[in-house]
């Protein structure tokens, strides 16, 4: 005797969100009990379970249940009602047509013009994939109110049976018997993503204008509310209906699109299309968002609605984006109060927030939302890697405040593929501290009198920037700025850091795009003698501290990783050799000295890394030769970096 595979050869999946009854009947005998099972939502029921309930049946449920096996049966659907309390008791889900084991209705329509992309999965070219749909009619009072569609696919593959003893069938002149081996997946017929940055309401209708009801019994399956970045299902008649979308936030509505005239459109394609990318125009205004329709593994009828473009904002400042060409908005319209502006102006992006671009421009204006201010002029066609802007702050503090902003694209990380990107936008300038108190921040030469800007232990800031008046070039540091210039004059910004402790000094500048890993020294105001050393207060520790900035570009930042201690060994290293002197060395140009006693050593790091890197070194003491009191020497210093 014959025995089946070890799977099952007939499975039935509910990928709906509705509660299904499935009905079986044997196609010669229609007139016959019927057999019924529930498959909840995601579940799945099998040939095997059909057998041991037809244990607990008679008549011709059971032999309903027992000819699934065999492939010889009829299968209907409908929703299951007590999932359902919110509908009125006289609305009714009535049974579907048959589909029988043997053979799938051909569907129509858009869903049909689209490629459908199969998953390479085992034995694929021995696979039938078919598509064909049901509809389950709803009654109110028992009068035809609409239709429920449910898209069915259909897989199967020829599976050979084995002998009951186990053995092998091998050799060539052994026959094989095949039996068809099926999986059946009730989906809905269309599922529309969200992927704007505000909630939208979605209708879906059928084409024929006589058969929309005034209430919402009509409805039923065909409209959703969807939050922003998630998907909907709907039930509605594949091959023809109508399409239209309200945006929640701003209360504007599509023009109705018609799938009819999507199939249209891609019959005019030679070959058949992976994708349809459309236009949805809305009123009042003029703007538009994009539609893409697809079809995936699941085979139904995807619909993403997104923007070309979408903004984010992560700084700290809340930005006013409108196009370039666009004539400047009234002072009401966009009070500081108001972030909802309509999508045919451009956007208002709070701190922290995205919004998509609806507007065809792709030419933006960007200027502050609060602030008066300058304005930044950005090509999203031709922004390529990264680029800069800066918006100078208009108040009655001088020097101007400048806010500084890095700006990049980048891929859009969806369930879906589209053609869209995120336009990103960061601060500029970071400041990372990663030691355990705080430090302060100022920008050189235009913030000397202030404190700065502090930041917290384990904490990040914004970095503010000011914009430069004029300079004196009176020292060596004025020279080296002017030096390294580029085109644009505020390229260059130098920083010095402070710790947030009682007698300590300014660092050295730090240039914040120099990209790499910079040592600084902080002093107490008591280390600073001349004559009268002390020699055990001077190698007090706690008169000297070292810190590290490491400078880093993260997307379209650039974040300076301030650590204090370092965590790495400093440069360099002076040992005084001398048996009875001391010795004191200092960088070449600057105020700043130390002293270091016979056969003694220590680290050492730049006290400004903006001047010349050359150490002078003098010997302090009485020499065992006559006449000499001091001997001054010059030691050139290689600039590396360990």
């Amino acid at each position: 005797g014959l025995s089946l595979s070890v799977q099952p050869l007939l499975r039935i999946y509910n990928k709906s969100d509705f509660p299904l009854e499935l009905r079986f009947q044997r196609p010669q005998n229609e007139n016959e009990e019927a057999a019924v099972v529930t498959v909840r939502s995601g579940d799945m029921v099998d040939e095997s379970t059909g057998v041991l309930d037809a244990m607990n049946l008679s008549g011709g449920s059971k032999k309903a249940l027992m000819s699934l096996a065999l492939g010889n049966f009829m299968l209907s659907i409908r929703p299951e009602m007590s999932e359902h309390s919110n509908l009125s008791h006289a609305t009714l889900f009535q049974w579907s047509e048959d589909i029988t084991g043997e053979k799938a209705v051909r569907i129509s329509g858009v869903i049909e013009k689209l490629n459908y992309n199969i998953r390479k999965a085992f034995s694929i070219d021995s696979m039938k994939s078919s598509f064909s749909s049901l509809s389950c009619p709803v009654s109110v009072d028992g009068q035809h109110v609409t239709d429920l569609y449910f898209l069915i696919h259909t897989l199967g593959r020829d599976v050979p049976l084995q002998p009951t003893n186990g053995t092998r069938v091998s050799g060539r002149s052994a026959s094989v018997a095949l039996q068809l081996q099926r999986e059946i997946f009730i989906y809905p017929t269309v599922q529309v993503y969200n992927f704007l940055q505000t909630d939208i309401h979605v209708l879906l209708t059928d084409s024929k204008p006589e058969n929309t009801r005034d209430d919402n019994f009509g409805l039923i399956g065909k409209e959703a509310t969807i939050t922003s970045g998630s998907s909907a299902y709907f039930y509605v008649n594949p091959a023809m209906f109508n399409f239209s979308v309200t945006l929640i936030s701003y209360g504007s509505k599509s023009k109705a699109a018609n799938s009819g005239d999507w199939a249209k459109r891609m019959q005019k394609q030679t070959a058949r299309a992976q994708f349809l990318d459309l236009e949805l125009e809305f009123v009042p205004g003029k703007f538009h968002s994009s539609l893409r329709l697809l079809r995936q593994e699941k085979g139904l009828l995807e619909v993403a609605l997104f923007t070309r473009y979408t903004l984010q904002n992560t700084s700290d400042y809340p930005l006013l984006c409108t196009a370039s060409g666009q004539k400047p908005l009234p002072a009401f319209e966009i009070g500081k109060d108001n972030i909802n502006l309509p999508p045919q102006n451009g956007c208002i992006l709070p701190s922290m927030s995205m919004s998509s671009w609806f507007t065809k421009s792709n030419k933006l204006r960007i200027s502050l939302h609060d602030e008066k201010g300058s304005e930044a002029f950005i090509d999203l066609e031709a922004l390529s890697g990264f680029t800069e802007f800066f918006l100078e702050i208009h108040d009655d503090i001088f020097p101007h405040r400048m806010a500084a902003f890095g700006m990049s694209l980048q891929p859009v990380i969806y369930g879906l593929h589209v053609s869209s990107q995120v336009v990103l936008i960061v601060p500029r300038y970071v400041i990372s501290n990663e030691s355990a108190t705080a430090v302060a921040v100022r920008q050189c030469l235009v913030q000397d009198d202030i404190d700065g800007l502090t930041i917290e232990a384990k904490q990040r800031g914004t970095l503010q920037t000011w914009k430069p008046g004029k300079k004196r070039e009176g020292n060596y540091f004025d020279l080296f700025l002017k030096k390294h210039k580029n085109v644009s004059e505020d390229s260059l910004i130098f920083i010095q850091f402070c710790p947030k402790e009682t007698g300590y000094g300014w660092s050295g500048p730090i240039c914040v795009s120099s990209i790499g890993r910079f040592f600084m020294k902080f002093r107490r105001s008591e280390d600073m003698v001349i004559d009268g050393i002390n020699k055990d207060t001077l190698q007090d520790g706690k008169l000297k501290q070292f810190a590290s900035v490491d400078v880093v570009q993260e997307n379209t930042s650039f974040v300076l990783h301030f650590t204090k201690p370092p965590k790495v060994a400093l440069p360099y290293r002076v040992e005084n050799c001398l048996n009875k002197a001391s010795i004191m060395y200092f960088q070449k140009d600057s105020d700043e000295s130390d002293m270091l006693g016979p056969q003694e050593s220590e680290q050492y790091a730049w006290d400004d890394s903006s001047l010349p890197r050359k150490l002078v070194v003098r010997i302090v003491g009485k020499f065992l030769y006559p006449n000499s009191q001091e001997l001054p020497l010059l030691i050139n210093v290689l600039c590396c970096r360990l």
